[in-house]
Formats: C-alpha cells, sequence, structure tokens
C-alpha cells in the first residue's frame, strides 16, 4: 500500500533530543445505523484523515509526549469503498425483520480503518483495520442491552442470533417468575468464556501493564496449566514503530512479563512492542488487547455438571482493576443445582484479586471462545479480542449490586 502525499509532506525524521519521533497518517471511514421498531435509520458515512506529529524526549528524567494532531478530509478512498461495501452485505431488511418482534433495538457501526505511520527508522508502515460494532438494546431496562463487535459479516450474525435469543430468554425468565435474591455466602461461580476472559483481561492484562502492581515475576497466580499470551492486533511494527510482538504473561501458573512501551520502559528496558493509541490521543501505551488463555481440561458442561449448588454467569456488565482487585459487575444469571441450570438470579458483583486468584480457581474447561468488545482506558477506547475457557471460581462470595 502506497503512504499518501500528506505523509511525506512533514519533516524528516530526526532523533536529535528526542528519543522518539514520529509522523503518523490515520484515514477513517464509518457508517452508523440503527434499526428501532423494524425501521432502519441509515446514517451518513464520516471519512476523515488525522495528520500526526509525535516526538517523545526527556524532561527533568521523566517521558514526556507532544502531540498536535490536525484533521484533513480523508486521503485514502479504499477505506471510503471497503465501508460502503460492507454494509452491502448485511441483510439489513432481513435483520430488521427479525428485530421488529423481540423488543430489541440494534445500533450498528462500520469501521474502516488504514494507518501509515514513518518514524526516526525513515521507515514507512502501514496497516488495515475493519470490523462491526453492535448494540442490542431491550425495551426493558431490567434485561439490559449487549454491545459486541465482529471482524467480518459472518460472525456478525452469528453473534446477533446468540446474543439476541439470550436477551429475548432472560426477558421471558424474568417476567415468568420471581426473581430470588443473591445468596450471602461464598459458592462455586462458573463463568463463561466472555465472563472468564474479561476477569483474565482485567487482571492479567491491565495487571501486566501496571507492572503487577507490585507483585513479583514468578509469583503463582493460578493452576500449573494457566497460560496467558498478549499480541499485537496487527502489522509488523506497533504504533510507537516498535516491531510488533507476542508477550507471555503467564507461564504455569505463574506471572511471566510486564509490558511496557517507551514512556514506562525506563532508560535501561526494552519496549514490548504491544503499544496502542486510538484517534485523537496524546501517547502510544503497551496494551494487551489480545489475550489467548489456555490451559484448562474437560468441557464446560463438565465443569457444570460436576457443581451441586452454585451460579452460572455469561453476561459483565462493568469491569474495572484497582491495585490489583478486580471487580465484576455479572448481570444475566442462573442457580446451578445437583448440575443443572435453575432459576435466574438478581445481578451481583464478584471481587477476585491477583493475588488470591490461585486459590480461586477450580477448574478450567478446554474449549476456548473468542470475545469482542472495547478495553477503555486513558479515556482512549480500543477494539479487544479475548479468548478464553470457562472458569469455575469457588468459594466466592456474590455481593448484592449497589
Amino acid at each position: 500500500m502506497t503512504a499518501p502525499s500528506a505523509l511525506f509532506s512533514m519533516c524528516e525524521p530526526r532523533l536529535c533530543k528526542a528519543g522518539f519521533w514520529e509522523e503518523r497518517l490515520d484515514d477513517d471511514a464509518v457508517i452508523k445505523f440503527v434499526i428501532d421498531r423494524g425501521n432502519v435509520d441509515r446514517g451518513n458515512l464520516v471519512a476523515r484523515a488525522t495528520c500526526y506529529k509525535r516526538s517523545m524526549a526527556s524532561a527533568r528524567g521523566r517521558a514526556r509526549a507532544c502531540t498536535t494532531p490536525r484533521d484533513a478530509p480523508a486521503q485514502n478512498s479504499e477505506v471510503v469503498n471497503q465501508a460502503l461495501a460492507m454494509i452491502d452485505w448485511l441483510p439489513v431488511d432481513a435483520l430488521a425483520d427479525k428485530l421488529a418482534t423481540g423488543c430489541i433495538k440494534a445500533t450498528f457501526e462500520i469501521h474502516c480503518q488504514a494507518r501509515h505511520y514513518r518514524n526516526a527508522d525513515g521507515h514507512v508502515h502501514a496497516k488495515r483495520k475493519d470490523f462491526f460494532v453492535f448494540t442490542l438494546t431491550h425495551s426493558d431496562p431490567k434485561v439490559g442491552s449487549i454491545t459486541d463487535a465482529a471482524p467480518d459479516h459472518e460472525t456478525l450474525l452469528k453473534r446477533i442470533d446468540q446474543h439476541l435469543a439470550s436477551l429475548v430468554h432472560y426477558s421471558k425468565l424474568l417476567s415468568s417468575k420471581f426473581l430470588p435474591t443473591v445468596t450471602a455466602d461464598p459458592l462455586p461461580i462458573l463463568l463463561s468464556p466472555t465472563a472468564a476472559g474479561v476477569m483474565f483481561h482485567e487482571i492479567f492484562g491491565h495487571g501486566s501493564e501496571e507492572a503487577w502492581f507490585g507483585a513479583a515475576n514468578g509469583m503463582r497466580a493460578g493452576p500449573h496449566s494457566l497460560s496467558v499470551t498478549a499480541r499485537y492486533p496487527g502489522g509488523s511494527h506497533d504504533d510507537e514503530g516498535v516491531r510488533s510482538n507476542t508477550v507471555i504473561l503467564v507461564k504455569d501458573g505463574a506471572l511471566a512479563n510486564k509490558v511496557r512501551d517507551r514512556c514506562t520502559s525506563g532508560p535501561h528496558g526494552c519496549p514490548s512492542g504491544l503499544a496502542q493509541v486510538g484517534p485523537h490521543r496524546g501517547t502510544p501505551r503497551a496494551r494487551c488487547t489480545h489475550l489467548e488463555v489456555g490451559g484448562g481440561s474437560g468441557s464446560p458442561e463438565a465443569l457444570c455438571s460436576a457443581i451441586q449448588g452454585g451460579l452460572q454467569t455469561d453476561d459483565v456488565r462493568l469491569a474495572q482493576i484497582v491495585n490489583g482487585v478486580a471487580v465484576l459487575q455479572l448481570g444475566r444469571a442462573r442457580r446451578i443445582e445437583t448440575g443443572h441450570l435453575s432459576e435466574p438470579i438478581a445481578p451481583f458483583v464478584i471481587v477476585v484479586s491477583l493475588v488470591s486468584l490461585w486459590e480461586k480457581i477450580a477448574a478450567l474447561s478446554t474449549a476456548m471462545q473468542s470475545r469482542y468488545g472495547y478495553c477503555v482506558k486513558f479515556d482512549d477506547p480500543l477494539l479487544s479480542v479475548i479468548k478464553a475457557p470457562a472458569t469455575l471460581l469457588d468459594n466466592v462470595k456474590p455481593l448484592p449490586v449497589g
């Protein structure tokens, strides 16, 4: 892919006193449309190019970044054509008919992005990213909504069917019987691959970004079979121009590697090759948005059948980590009685810390599923893809929401 001429109109790259120098051109095309009560509201296509000059230097021993973004008309017509082609792939009318009877409002966004950047090594790097984002919102606020993403239209349609069935089924459960409150006693909780993936992302993804919150490499974090790997989502170089990399965060159940960028690696450290930045943000940061978790045995069904009394959930409504402690608010959930799913229960919260997780993980399944979503840090949302197995946590106390 040839870099647009706008990129070469900037100053020649230089090192000088700056530890890092870069110029970047982002071309973005976004189409948004809404399906509500069977009606389709198509939004306009928005396409723009954003030019950046970025330098990082040392000022009184501290890392400093300077960014001057400048918007312009899109330089790359390929992103516009690709966005238009992606909306033509979707059976919009069929989706409208399907959603008209389910009390579901759907919001779709089509994103097509192209990025070119050149840094002090003088090389021009390029990468592309296309994906769908959608939100399904039920008319009953107690049922809530689901936001997800997909890399292609076939995956998108499958995920819409899965989430639509989940919302409709849960709404029927809520309307048909009394919703019991959460038990106050610690008990086993079976997390689906989606819910488990979010937990691992918070504890190990953000944990490695924050130097394990003071914990040392080699600390036990799970069973010996547990492994967690982070990778850069695309391209041969990350957003700092460092060669992209795959980093093992957890090996044989123990903490293995922190992740670092140019700012956080220090004068004698080495960036990890995982730095990312979204549009109109200041500094690329090491971000573990793409994780793969492995090391289980058995199947998710076997984990469920082994539970005499517990909870099962596949819906994370809120997740954050503070000082090594992950807080997850879980939505759609059901009781497990003698290995079978039974009545729904109210949303609840679980709290799991990095240092106690190895005591909580009772089992991991072999099956892994991908979860698409957004990771927000430094007010910067990035697409996140997590592959994780169903995970059984033991002796966890569910807390009522609020």
